[in-house]
């Protein structure tokens, strides 16, 4: 096996542990904090996370650009320790003023975006997160770029059992601060980890890190980096502000129903997730020498992706109410309805994903920033408008509404390029209908149906997807394909 190949299935293997004791983690903590010390915790979280997106400016994704390159000379790996060094520099200083900002500002936060000074004490511990994350990230990038994934990987899967191990036998010692301070414990032990990791490697390389031609550095950083940077920089305050909308509306509690929500919707998207990057580097290599055959692997891709988030999520509706009451408790039975409305949404956002990655391929920055701004402008205005009245409901109602108005746009702007090479897959009007259906069974669902009528429609609905999916979408040669992989997979269990 290639080390490509070697390097993508440790990927996906490590996404796959991360989402399942990610799921174990949410369900433990959950339960053993409770609803409103759950989403203190969620809030903690999400806010270093928040603040980590703000303050990295794209260095972690110029650092990983160019230290993917070649490096069998001298000059090349010297270049690549330059950047390396600056790198380090500016996410560390990143970092520092991103805590600082976490620590001095907890209080306007928690009055400003939440409206419960209460909370300044518990933001502050995002201060320390948000250094680590910076620091960790640089350790990843670094480790991504010079193709040491299998490396990271082991070492991730060791920390994710860690961090479950820690912060549950920490939460039930101290409740609330037992869980942050151990989650923050785990933090700096995976960056211990991955220092020790990344030392070794770059002596492996030989690369020695330095910060001598820092001009041409620094510009070459902000040059692939800050692109990528401002097209994500759109989403994160956003996002963060119609959670203060929906604690304000609502309450606290509702952080810990869409963390909740969130965990399973991972369980479904990581797939896609995981091969994110593996997916962009190949429609960066095809379109660049065979242009036909970038188009078929686009329309290819986009399809599977689309045809797999909706079977997927149609699957999780079914059982979706004995999922939540099982793995989190009655307590958390509330969120269902808003549950349903979130895997609509998580089947528009996928799409978009998709769309995301080819555009990225093929260094289209600016069209990736003009429907990430509708996107996020009616993600906002919605939630508003729907957060007070119906919570968590109005959350996912708001995300999807901005979805779909993201992928209108995408429709309308790509419409002459389209027509240019003459885009007319059958198979698009097929998927539409049949996300069609898929949505009315979401609806439906989220006014509480009968038990019964719920799991036969859902069934009903799930088995049309997949019959159509196969006999109306899938061309003969996809269906042999897909066939020999099932016999394949069959074959090595």
């Amino acid at each position: 096996m290639s080390s490509y190949l070697r390097n993508m299935w440790a990927m996906v293997g490590l996404s796959t542990v991360q989402r399942m004791l990610g799921m174990v983690s949410t369900i433990v903590l959950a339960r053993l904090l409770g609803s409103a010390s759950f989403g203190i915790y969620s809030l903690v979280v999400n806010t270093s996370a928040s603040a980590y997106g703000m303050v990295r400016f794209g260095v972690d994704a110029a650092i990983h650009v160019h230290t993917a390159q070649h490096s069998d000379d001298l000059e090349t790996r010297t270049r690549k320790g330059q950047l390396l060094g600056i790198g380090l520099v500016l996410l560390s200083a990143g970092g520092i003023v991103g805590g600082a900002l976490c620590i001095l500002g907890a209080s306007w936060l928690s009055k400003t975006i939440y409206g419960q000074p209460a909370l300044a004490q518990w933001i502050r511990w995002a201060g320390i997160l948000v250094l680590a994350q910076c620091l960790s990230q640089f350790c990843y990038a670094l480790l991504a770029g010079l193709h040491h994934f299998q490396a990271y990987s082991k070492l991730m899967m060791a920390m994710s059992l860690l961090s479950l191990v820690v912060t549950s036998l920490t939460s039930i010692m101290s409740g609330l601060r037992g869980a942050l301070a151990g989650f923050i414990a785990v933090q700096l032990v995976t960056l211990i980890g991955l220092s020790i990791i990344s030392r070794s490697v770059l002596g492996s390389e030989y690369i020695k890190l330095s910060l001598v031609k820092m001009r041409s550095g620094l510009k070459s950083i902000i040059e692939t980096g800050m692109p990528f940077y401002l097209a994500g920089l759109v989403s994160v305050p956003t996002v963060y502000i119609v959670q203060g909308f929906l604690v304000q509306g609502a309450a606290v509690e509702q952080i810990g129903g869409l963390r909740i929500i969130s965990s399973i919707i991972t369980l479904i998207s990581f797939l896609p997730n995981s091969v994110a990057a593996v997916m962009i580097s190949h429609f960066t290599r095809i379109s660049t020498h065979d242009y036909a055959a970038f188009m078929d692997s686009m329309l290819l891709n986009l399809k599977i992706i689309w045809l797999f988030s909706l079977a997927a999520c149609a699957a999780v509706m079914v059982v979706l109410p004995l999922v939540v009451d099982l793995m989190f408790g009655a307590q958390y039975m509330r969120f269902v309805p808003a549950a349903y409305v979130a895997m609509i949404s998580a089947v528009f956002a996928l799409i978009m994903g998709v769309i995301g990655n080819i555009a990225f391929s093929r260094n289209k920055v600016l069209f990736i920033l003009r429907f990430t701004c509708i996107q996020m402008l009616t993600f906002v205005g919605v939630a508003y408008l729907t957060i007070s009245k119906y919570a968590l409901i109005g959350y996912y109602t708001a995300e999807l509404a901005g979805y779909f108005s993201g992928l209108i746009s995408i429709w309308l702007m790509t419409l002459p390029w389209r027509k240019r090479h003459q885009i007319a897959a059958s198979w698009v009007n097929k998927l539409v209908c049949l996300t069609a259906v898929f949505v009315v069974l979401g609806v439906m669902n989220s006014f509480y149906l009968n038990e019964v009528l719920r799991i036969t429609f859902g069934i009903c609905v799930l088995t049309f997807i997949v019959l159509v999916g196969y006999q109306a979408i899938l061309s003969q040669d996809e269906k042999k394909i897909l066939i020999a992989k099932l016999n394949f997979i069959h074959y090595k269990s």
